[in-house]
């Protein structure tokens, strides 16, 4: 019994300190720091599997790393699911709105480029017609600076420019 206390402690110390991990970190870090937990996780089943072992109870043991296996699997099923509907809380319809708005801005812009052959859109920016990234890139920049609608510029230009930007940068 003492055994399995000192099991469950242990699982619960390195569950604390996998949630601790993802805060105020960056992504490399927070990478390493969970490999190191994972780490210590086995080398505990390990530990406890040899212990086990050595008592003359591995039977016990592996029933054990069943059960566990199976609450692990779940647990992150649960665990998935309650982000899932937490993140919905904190963004909610709005956010879903707003992702279906950019999908529809998206394809809207790509149904416009479609039909724009690469010799037009190097006439509206302004480069030859086998212009490398850079150059499309700094005459669309140069060129939006001027008529973009927040400095008193057009929509329908800055559309224009999108578009053979667009154009350019996918042929």
């Amino acid at each position: 019994m003492i055994r399995l206390l000192v099991v469950l402690v242990a699982l619960f110390l390195l569950w604390q300190l996998w949630r601790k991990i993802t805060l105020d970190r960056d992504a490399q870090t927070t990478k390493r720091l969970r490999q190191i937990v994972l780490s210590l996780g086995a080398i505990a089943l390990l530990a406890f599997g040899l212990w086990m072992a050595a008592s003359g109870r591995l039977q016990f043991a592996w029933v054990g790393l069943l059960g566990l296996l199976t609450l692990l699997r779940k647990g992150m099923f649960f665990y998935q699911l309650w982000r899932r509907l937490t993140s919905f809380q904190h963004g909610g319809f709005n956010s879903f709105f707003q992702y279906a708005k950019r999908a529809g801005e998206e394809a809207a812009r790509k149904r416009k480029t479609a039909g724009m052959s690469r010799r037009r859109a190097a006439e509206i920016l302004g480069v030859p017609a086998n212009a490398s990234k850079k150059q499309i890139t700094r005459a669309f920049h140069a060129k939006m600076r001027n008529s973009h609608p927040d400095v008193g510029g057009s929509e329908k230009i800055a559309r224009e420019l999108n578009a053979a930007r667009d154009a350019m940068l996918k042929s």
